[in-house]
């Protein structure tokens, strides 16, 4: 209809929100049954159309790792092969609730590595991960890289942020001070995909032209192995992606609010135009 900007939207309302208190603050709650049955999980959420975000230690910043155990390599090592486990700083790391849903997220000259908690050993102050580093975890001068912690249950405080209880199914939320139940609209995702164009060798998809259409809402959830790409995140997809496709077109379209990049050509694609579309708010590139 003229004047409206129709939206493929990959994502879902959160419902059958109550309205509660957390730690002294105006907190939304909600029981999703999906995610206690491990039939949806996300990481992103979105209030009205703005991304809102998990809580993180530190709040500002980074904290930095200390060293590596004795008995570990010190020196380099072969990529997808760095350690498992790692020194910390007193306090930095403890044993949060959900800690299997802990994210820590490091960096190391220019890549990133995304892992996830098996143990830790507050005494020691080691915490061990449940895949191998991507690189030694030493950064530029022999330093130990830097790093922060998300999805803290623990940590949430500040209006904006929220938090999913998968175990439980409980969703929490604290709503900024002008934000209203009756008012606002709470969307997380819940496709990887949100347009596929697929044709096969010698049998293509040919000549199908999308325009002036907004997707939206979609979110790529690693496999439990993934710790990062070694380049430019070429292991992560695309939440538009074209296979065996020729002379199709996006034209004027925009993509966002998701979690991954926003179009992928792959194997047997030529003469496919995207034009004048707005890309934005994603996870890649």
């Amino acid at each position: 209809f003229p004047g409206e900007r129709p939206v493929l939207s990959g994502g879902r309302r959160i419902e059958n929100l109550t309205e509660t208190q957390f730690n002294g603050k105006r907190c939304w709650i909600a029981e999703i049954p999906d995610v206690k049955k491990g039939k949806w999980q996300f990481s992103q959420l979105f209030a009205n159309g703005d991304r809102r975000f998990r809580p993180r230690l530190p709040k500002q910043g980074f904290y930095r790792f200390t060293g590596l155990p004795e008995g570990l390599p010190q020196g380099a090592t072969r990529f997808r092969q760095g350690p498992d486990r790692v020194l910390f700083r007193d306090g930095d790391i403890q044993k949060w609730k959900n800690i299997e849903d802990v994210e820590l997220t490091a960096y190391q000259l220019w890549f990133d590595m995304h892992h996830r908690i098996k143990s830790v050993d507050i005494e020691n102050r080691l915490v061990v991960f449940q895949n191998k580093s991507t690189g030694n975890l030493r950064d530029d001068g022999n330093n130990m890289v830097r790093y922060y912690v998300e999805n803290l249950f623990e940590a949430m405080d500040l209006p904006g942020e929220w938090y999913l209880d998968r175990p439980a199914g409980l969703f929490y939320y604290l709503p900024l001070p002008d934000e209203r139940l009756e008012t606002t609209t709470l969307i997380a995702p819940s496709l990887d995909t949100l347009l596929l164009l697929k044709g096969s060798s010698g049998n293509p998809v040919r000549n199908v032209v999308f325009e002036n259409i907004a997707f939206e809402h979609a979110e790529w959830i690693p496999p439990e192995d993934f710790v990062g790409s070694t380049q430019s995140g070429v292991d992560v997809p695309g939440a538009v992606m074209l296979k065996n496709a020729e002379d199709c077109v996006l034209y004027g379209c925009s993509i966002s609010k998701i979690s991954q990049y926003g179009v992928e050509l792959r194997q047997g694609c030529s003469g496919n135009k995207i034009v004048a579309c707005a890309i934005t708010d994603m996870g890649a590139g």
